[in-house]
């Protein structure tokens, strides 16, 4: 399974980064109430997947904002990659 998230990273918006499971909790994962890190491990006790995360730091970081250029930029790259390596 892979999940893709807005992650706050410090990095210029669209940057993309995979995200170890250990570290999740280190980062500032979306606007979500619940930690992404307990979703990722109901998810893999459930029903046993392995799981990758990959981050995509955003421009700003709010529930109102509309997804920026750079974020839709990357979002289609790794579509790209994903569909190639599947």
């Amino acid at each position: 399974m892979i999940i893709i998230d807005a992650v706050e990273f410090d990095a210029a918006p669209g940057e993309m980064l995979i995200i170890d499971k250990e570290q999740i909790d280190t980062f500032n994962v979306s606007t979500h109430s619940m930690p992404i890190s307990f979703i990722i491990n109901y998810i893999e006790e459930s029903i046993g997947c392995k799981i990758i995360t990959i981050g995509i730091q955003p421009k700003q970081m709010n529930l109102v904002n509309k997804v920026s250029d750079e974020v839709k930029d990357s979002v289609n790259e790794l579509i790209e990659i994903i569909i190639e390596l599947i």
